[in-house]
């Protein structure tokens, strides 16, 4: 298995094969930290590594490597030590709309996020921008926005979620009125990251102005004549506006009067004609 994985990781289908037989070893009980020792992370990164976007090498490889940090706090930081937290945070940035990978990505996230020290690193690997890309590109489906959302409410600040909050904010005018690329980029990351954050964190959006703040932004998109990724952001700013109406508990009354306010729902009649 070892040499396998650690001097041929090019070879897929054996790739394959030494995975699962390592995701069954410790379904079976067999010592995580023997694994470890046998080099078995090292083993499942480079053959993820060799054979990029691979689905099954990379799904299995990272289901692997999920099963092994979940075995107790210790592997789970060994196995973020040795490469865990780069190996998923790349794969979820680079493959966001394979479901497989995303899926198995996000698992090995949330077993890493469980361990109070591994936090920091994820988020200063891109954790939460990976995380968030990959929730928002798989929208239908559920199992997937359920982890996701486990390892975003370990690792989103409510300062995370002011910063774009704000970045919507300051980013949608030179996009619409200058046709700045690099501020649609941000008002298009700004808009998905407050539509996952909806699930996480909705009142702090409503109480922070969200509502008028997404508003705001499809009026000026909808009118512009030089908005960069003006269709992908009018999306997201409904997507924004319909998880936060879904995400309403403790905050009826006051998310309806912020939908209800005057002009605000006539933008949103407006474009669906």
């Amino acid at each position: 298995m070892h040499a396998v994985l650690q001097e041929h990781p090019e070879f897929k289908d054996s790739s394959i094969q030494a995975m699962k037989f390592i995701g069954k070893m410790v379904t079976n009980g067999y010592p995580v930290s023997k694994l470890i020792e046998l080099k078995g992370v090292e083993g499942c990164l480079g053959a993820i590594n060799a054979q990029p976007g691979v689905v099954p090498v990379a799904a299995n490889g990272l289901l692997a490597l999920n099963l092994m940090a979940e075995a107790d706090e210790k592997c789970a930081i060994q196995v973020a030590q040795m490469g865990g937290i780069t190996i998923a945070t790349k794969n979820l940035h680079d493959f966001p709309n394979s479901t497989p990978i995303v899926l198995n990505g996000l698992k090995l996230l949330r077993a890493l996020a469980g361990v109070e020290q591994n936090i920091q690193p994820i988020i200063q690997a891109n954790g939460v921008i990976s995380c968030v890309e990959a929730i928002y590109a798989q929208p239908d489906n559920r199992e997937i926005k359920k982890v996701g959302i486990q390892v975003l409410k370990a690792i989103v600040s409510d300062q995370a979620v002011l910063d774009a909050l704000e970045s919507l904010r300051k980013n949608v005018g030179p996009m619409c009125e200058k046709g700045d690329k690099d501020a649609a980029g941000k008002v298009q990351m700004a808009l998905m990251a407050l539509s996952i954050y909806a699930d996480v964190a909705a009142p702090l959006i409503q109480k922070h102005g969200g509502v008028k703040a997404a508003i705001d932004a499809l009026k000026l998109i909808v009118k512009s004549k030089k908005a960069p990724k003006s269709k992908a952001c009018i999306n997201g700013c409904f997507r924004m506006l319909n998880e936060l109406v879904q995400n309403t508990k403790g905050i009826e009354d006051e998310l309806n009067e912020d939908l209800l306010a005057p002009g605000n729902l006539d933008v949103v009649v407006d474009n669906l004609k």
